[in-house]
């Protein structure tokens, strides 16, 4: 038998809705819904539950339609920030000239590709990633290569006949 669980204490709709629209405005600045809980002097259950209440999301959704095009913009740099870091180059100061002044030795320097920046493009690769992954739930892993069960030509004719019948729609 599973524990009982506390009796909720019952909300006013008017306490619930500000609750909402403060987890909201949290969600939103980036906080956690365990920081929002604790700066609200809820549980995080409760913080949980508001983040996700179809009311809470429709306050996102409305705070964020209002800045639609600024956050394509900013998309399209992010964009082009990784594009730029996919094709990253190392450079390396090489002193061309040296010559004596007044103050002592004046060298020249000049910036020479070296090659390939990998650090940088695997960064570029990285945020890729995570921008084409933001929002979509964390794939469980794989637990591993399922062995096949063999089975027999009679169990095998039995589940093709089971299958066909499924699909006519006549059992």
């Amino acid at each position: 038998m599973a524990p009982k669980s506390k009796p909720r204490k019952p909300t006013s709709q008017a306490k619930r809705r500000v609750r909402r629209v403060k987890v909201a405005q949290g969600l939103l600045a980036g906080k956690t819904p365990a920081v929002i809980a604790q700066e609200e002097g809820i549980s995080r259950a409760t913080a949980c539950r508001d983040a996700a209440s179809p009311e809470c999301r429709i306050l996102i959704a409305k705070a964020l339609d209002g800045r639609a095009v600024r956050i394509e913009s900013l998309i399209d740099d992010s964009l082009d920030a990784i594009a730029a870091a996919l094709k990253a180059c190392a450079f390396q100061l090489v002193v061309t000239d040296t010559t004596k002044g007044e103050g002592g030795e004046v060298r020249t320097h000049k910036s020479v590709q070296v090659g390939v920046d990998h650090y940088a493009r695997m960064t570029g690769v990285r945020r890729l990633i995570d921008l084409c992954l933001a929002g979509r739930p964390t794939p469980k892993p794989d637990e591993g290569p399922k062995e096949l069960e063999s089975i027999t030509f009679e169990q095998f004719k039995t589940l093709l006949e089971k299958h066909t019948r499924g699909n006519t729609g006549t059992e």
